[in-house]
């Protein structure tokens, strides 16, 4: 949020939560899926977006790139 609307990637998140222990598997995307669920809910088109190959990006429809 505070690099909004800025892509944000993996490691960037993963290093902000977990630091230098970073933990097996997947779990950053379980965990931005829960999130999408709470976050994106109440707006007709979501926040958070995918930029696939870089991160992610917490945008308003203005902000995003077309």
């Amino acid at each position: 949020m505070q690099k909004s609307p800025e892509v944000v990637s993996r490691e960037e998140i993963e290093d902000e939560i977990w630091g230098f222990q970073r933990v097996a598997g997947d779990n950053l995307r379980a965990h931005i899926y829960q999130i999408r669920k709470i976050v994106d809910k109440p707006f007709e088109e979501p926040l958070i977006e995918t930029r696939h190959g870089f991160g992610w990006a917490v945008r308003a429809k203005e902000d995003r790139e077309e």
